[in-house]
């Protein structure tokens, strides 16, 4: 059957299966992967791949952790600098140390392992452009100075250059180098029409280069391995100005596969061809299948290779589950810009590439980009766009395994009926509805602790789904949260005091009832006081705290008790000691510390008294030396479980059991 003729596509799935299942700590669903893919894999030597692949894969997990003393070697890329020492290349923090050879006793960390609740892991991204953690320099001694690189050098050769596109000369350079050395401004706006692909050397750069040059060269009647040589030197000169991106890896990877296979007149199905790039992607590094460059270039060129009557369309409509996580909004208006712009691009990038030649070509292509986004921020402020909860990572690979399924089962008549069969699409639609649900359900229930740095923030979401926040945090990068939680608005809104990083987001959040604390007013709230009970849904908040106002802004915090989800959690602003010993405590299982760990905010007495279980602090990077260090030893010497945010990332509780996202 079809799975005969795809044994490549087969492994390349399993594998890449595989992998995300490891690198989310999930190594036990290996065991039915690897029990599926026996049962209909008939070659032995296929599934001994997958075995030593996976074997390898573990292999490759190691981090380092270590401090010594010997020659770092640190160099410049972009708007980063990474060291090179015997152990590999690491991420160098410090930013303001010239490149050269330094020695130096040095520490190496492990990178951030904590993943977004949309799947980004720092790890995961830094790991997949190989470097093997992050590097600490202690009193570093130069020792010799280097000159920049050749890729520095050709980047401040290209970038004066291209200055007379002015404002758009890092645009056109990351059009050409793939660098996304781009205007933040436009950045954003690029990215909700996602349009941000256009910025990495890819399948579409390549193919027009390569189209670009092939014509030329033929013209001039070179010939075929000549042209070919000078093609591959200049993908290869991409690859290396692009830091092997694997987007650019791909493409010409695909290059020289498919020459490869006329040249020795082999046959290869365009599927397993590209299931046979992916396969190596993989091998040279595992971290690639967590890489979104990776899995929406894959798909994008699989479906612009395979499909027979290929659309735009079709490609938004296949890329659309996992651009949502990027940014949870539909527009049939964006649908069309996209799809106009990605197509003018083929005609634009050409004459990019002479302008670079030939300069008068500039006032032009400047003109054009001033045009577009013009008219893109006109669109952008005038269009309407549907707010969407986004899928999650299970339901996306449902998606793209029935995608997959589909595409090879037009190889086999009768399993192609089978995949037409109206009642059989009409139940895959029901299981996967619920299935979505259930996810959306898992991810989004509970008391959400939210990582919003220097600030407090939580989100409890009710059986019901109803929508509570208590407190905002101001960093604008929560809202995104918000987004990915499937939150639009909440039904109410605590702010525990007016300090801005308890408040600083009210004014970009929409609310049915806002609660502050008594005396202390934001437009039309609710001002609350010791007695009061607010009940929503199942969950129950208490307050027993303010009872008089002491004008103290931090003392005259909202304390109260929420208790959902068999949790019963004190939350308590930022109050200090004196305040927690007049106030009539209960026991509870959660108590969210005071004042990010503040010591003022530290009594003893109260904490045994209350006898917590749990303990959330909620901080980021400050000069206040929050978390206290005699906050941390108390905690820990009482055996109390503690969180911070700065450490922990995000968190979530619920019946009982707590999930880190």
């Amino acid at each position: 059957m079809y799975i005969k003729k795809r044994k490549f596509l087969i492994l390349a799935v399993s594998l890449w299966i595989s992998y995300i299942f490891i690198l989310c700590g999930m190594s036990f669903m290996l065991i039915p992967i690897f029990l599926i893919y026996i049962l209909i894999m008939d070659r032995k030597v296929f599934i001994l791949l997958l075995l030593f692949a996976n074997i390898y894969m573990f292999l490759y997990l190691n981090d380092l952790s270590f401090s010594t003393v010997g020659s770092v070697r640190v160099y410049e890329n972009g708007n980063n600098k990474f060291a090179i020492t015997n152990e590999g290349k690491f991420l160098l923090r410090d930013r303001n140390l010239k490149i050269g050879e330094y020695e130096s006793k040095y520490k190496i960390v492990p990178f951030d392992k904590r993943r977004e609740i949309y799947g980004f892991s720092k790890n995961d991204y830094y790991k997949s452009k190989f470097f093997r953690g992050e590097i600490l320099l202690d009193s570093p001694e130069l020792i010799n100075e280097f000159d920049k690189s050749f890729r520095e050098k050709f980047r401040e050769f290209s970038t004066s250059r291209l200055s007379k596109y002015g404002r758009y000369s890092g645009l056109v350079y990351s059009l050409l180098f793939g660098s996304k050395d781009i205007d933040r401004g436009d950045k954003d706006l690029f990215k909700r029409f996602s349009l941000l692909h256009l910025f990495v050397v890819s399948g579409l750069h390549i193919s027009i280069y390569v189209k670009s040059i092939n014509s030329v060269l033929k013209k001039i009647r070179i010939p075929r391995l000549i042209r070919d040589s000078l093609i591959l030197a200049l993908l290869s000169f991409l690859l290396y100005q692009g830091n092997f991106h694997v987007s650019t890896m791909r493409a010409i990877l695909m290059f020289i596969f498919s020459e490869a296979i006329v040249f020795l007149k082999i046959k290869i199905d365009p599927i397993e061809k590209l299931s046979i790039i992916s396969i190596v992607l993989l091998i040279i590094n595992p971290y690639n299948a967590t890489s979104f460059s990776f899995i929406l270039g894959t798909l994008a060129y699989g479906s612009l290779t395979i499909s027979k009557n290929f659309s735009i369309f079709k490609l938004f409509l296949i890329l659309m589950p996992i651009q949502l996580l990027f940014y949870p909004y539909i527009s049939p208006v964006y649908l069309l810009v996209n799809i106009i712009v990605t197509m003018s691009m083929r005609y634009i990038l050409p004459f990019i590439m002479i302008s670079y030649v030939f300069t008068p070509l500039i006032v032009i292509i400047s003109n054009f980009f001033y045009g577009l986004i013009s008219v893109l921020k006109y669109i952008d402020r005038f269009t309407l766009a549907i707010k969407v909860t986004p899928f999650y990572w299970f339901s996306i690979s449902i998606f793209y395994c029935m995608v997959i399924l589909y595409q090879i089962s037009k190889e086999n008549k009768k399993f192609h009926l089978l995949f037409l069969n109206k009642y059989l699409i009409v139940l895959f639609i029901i299981i996967f509805s619920i299935i979505v649900r259930l996810e959306h359900s898992y991810f989004r229930k509970g008391i959400h602790f939210i990582d919003v740095g220097q600030g407090d923030c939580s989100v409890i979401i009710t059986e019901h789904n109803k929508k509570i926040l208590i407190d905002t945090g101001n960093r604008k990068s929560t809202i995104k949260m918000f987004d990915y939680l499937g939150i639009d608005y909440f039904d109410a809104v605590f702010i525990s005091h007016l300090d801005d990083d308890h408040c600083g987001l009210i004014e970009d959040l929409k609310y049915r009832k806002l609660y502050t604390p008594k005396s202390y007013s934001i437009r039309d709230s609710i001002q609350l006081s010791k007695g009061d009970v607010i009940n929503i849904d199942d969950v129950s908040i208490r307050i027993i705290s303010p009872d008089r106002i002491t004008r103290s802004k931090n003392n005259d915090s909202l304390v109260f008790y929420l208790e959902a989800y068999g949790f019963k959690v004190l939350y308590t602003g930022d109050i200090d000691s004196s305040v927690m010993d007049k106030i009539l405590l209960e026991d509870v299982d959660i108590l969210k510390f005071p004042h990010h760990g503040s010591k003022l905010s530290l009594n003893k007495e109260k904490i045994i008294k209350i006898s917590p279980e749990i303990s959330v602090i909620s901080c980021g990077n400050n000069n206040y030396s929050h978390p206290h260090r005699e906050v941390i030893d108390f905690l820990n010497e009482k055996s109390i479980e503690t969180f911070i945010t700065k450490y922990s990332g995000s968190f979530k509780f619920i019946y009982g059991r707590v999930y880190n996202y």
